[in-house]
Formats: structure tokens, sequence, C-alpha cells
């Protein structure tokens, strides 16, 4: 496999530190020294209210401080990427206030904050009249994301209906086509990746039926469109559909590690098309979050040179 070399690693770091929120450079520095897990966990609860959800633009595409379920699952994201325990407070805290959010009739939780449309924002995230933003309308987007963190950190007094909603989360997906929403697969795999064996072994083959019809394996579109590509669901070579996209996740590494030696960092391939001064933050942050999960995943695979990381 094809390796990103030590200079241009270390360029690219030096890029993440100029241009990256300190979350992100902070996660950077702990992929490389894990004694700094405290200092990315110190930020990370900086983006987390008093209520125990998170928001101040966590997700840079939605700037509201309120909390949200969606943006709290981005926190617990990081949670998980850290090794968090269930009572680190950005845990156990963002738990309770995602307890308080399920829509007990839907049995869901929907995606964003009531006051989204208060702050700058990506178009598809603004709710519209019937209160409800276009993510808000594919019903798995946050919901089974969430229901691999109650099953993963099983908090004291967990909601009740986590097995009713998984039930029927893994009903939706027996119904999906095998090319299915990018964002929707991805919470199904970030579900599968946290939850016990014998909802794992029903959504296994749904999962991969419906990876092989959803990710795009042409590096042409992952260039310049927003496609979804084999690293959003492919983490390492024991994951149980590696076999789909062994290819293809070679080619992403080696096309990741051609777009760091020519531009030094990955760039969003979208655009708000609204609150340009905004925007233009927003892009940095994507950018230096966008680089530090290119350079993980490299690592993930073995395609920095030994001693980069050093």
């Amino acid at each position: 496999m094809k390796q990103l070399s030590n200079q241009t690693y270390a360029q690219v770091c030096a890029t993440v530190m100029q241009i990256a929120r300190p979350l992100d450079q902070a996660v950077l520095t702990w992929s490389r020294d894990a004694a700094q897990r405290d200092l990315a966990a110190t930020l990370l609860s900086a983006f987390q209210n008093p209520d125990g959800g998170y928001g101040h633009g966590i997700e840079p595409d939605m700037w509201t401080p309120d909390s949200g379920p969606l943006t709290t699952t981005i926190g617990l994201q990081y949670a998980i990427l850290l090794g968090l325990p269930a009572t680190h407070p950005a845990v156990h805290q963002a738990l309770a206030y995602l307890a308080t959010q399920v829509d007990v009739a839907k049995l869901q939780w929907l995606a964003t904050a009531a006051t989204v449309n208060h702050t700058p924002h990506a178009p598809w995230w603004h709710r519209g009249a019937d209160g409800l933003s276009a993510i808000d309308a594919l019903s798995e987007n946050p919901t089974v994301e969430i229901l691999g963190y109650f099953h993963h950190y099983q908090p004291h007094g967990a909601l009740h209906l986590i097995d009713t909603i998984a039930a029927q989360a893994v009903t939706q997906l027996a119904a999906q086509p095998d090319c299915m929403e990018e964002h929707v697969l991805a919470c199904y795999v970030r579900w599968y990746r946290l939850a016990p064996p014998q909802w794992q072994a029903q959504l296994l083959p749904h999962l991969r039926r419906t990876i092989a019809g959803t990710i795009n394996c042409d590096p042409v579109a992952w260039r310049t469109t927003y496609v979804p590509t084999p690293l959003l669901v492919v983490e390492s070579a024991q994951d149980p559909w590696y076999d789909v996209l062994a290819d293809a996740v070679t080619a992403q590494c080696a096309f990741l590690i051609e777009t760091l030696e020519r531009d030094g960092c990955i760039q969003p391939t979208w655009t708000w098309g609204q609150y340009p001064a905004q925007w233009h933050i927003a892009h940095a942050h994507w950018t230096g979050k966008l680089t530090v999960e290119a350079l993980l995943a490299l690592a993930r695979f073995g395609a920095i040179a030994h001693g980069a990381k050093e």
C-alpha cells in the first residue's frame, strides 16, 4: 500500500495546527501521544451544555449553541474515538440529555435543535414551517446511531424503549433498497459497531447488502462530489464487510495520500450557498476535521511511513 511520507505528514500536521479547531488539533495530538487524552476530552466538553447535550458548532454546518440530538451524537463520536468511559461527564450527561429527547410516540429522535434557524447553518439543517429539517425526514438519522451509544455505555436506568426502537430500526433497514441514503447507512454502521451480538447478527446481512449498493468506488467522483466513500463505513480489515470494499479502501487511502501531497489538506466538497462569511470559517473547521480524520484512517491501515508519527 502507498504510504504518506514523513515530510508530508509533518507538513499536514502543521497545517492542522494552523487552521483546525482546538478540539481537532487535540485529537491529532492524542493520536500521536495517548497521554494527551485528557486535553482532548476537556476541549470536547467545551461544546457541551449544562443540559448534557452538545451544540456550539460541534457540527460545523450548524452553529446554534443549543443542544440537539444530532450534535450530541457528534460529541459522542469524539467520546468513542477517545475511549472515554461511561462515567465521564462528556458521556453520561449526554446520554441523560438524549433520554429526555426521544419522541415516544414515533420511537425516534429528531435531528436538530429548535433554534437551528437562529444562527448560521447549512440549508439542509433549516427547519421549515412544519418544524422539521430535510434531515428530520430521514427518521433513522440520528435515531439508530443513538441506539449504539445506549447499547455501548448501558447507563443506569437507560430508556426502557431501547429494544423497541432497535426492533423498529432493524425492520426499517431490512426494507431499505440496496442503494440507501448515505448518512442513514453511516448511522446503522455506527450502531452495529456498538451493538450487542444479538443485534449485530440481525443487522449484518442487510448492512453487507446496502454497503455494496451504496458506497461510491469511483476516485474521480471522490475529488469533486459529495458521495459516500469506502472509509465512511470501513475502519479496519476486521470489519465484517471489508471484503466487499477491500480494493476500494486501498484506492481511497492512495487517493487521500495523493490529495495530501498535492493540497496539504482535505477540503469539503460541499458549500452552504449562504452566509458567505460564516461559511469561510466553517470551511476551515471542516478542512481541519477532515484532514485529521484522513490521517487517523491512514494510520489505521498502515499507510503512514514508519517514523512519521514519532
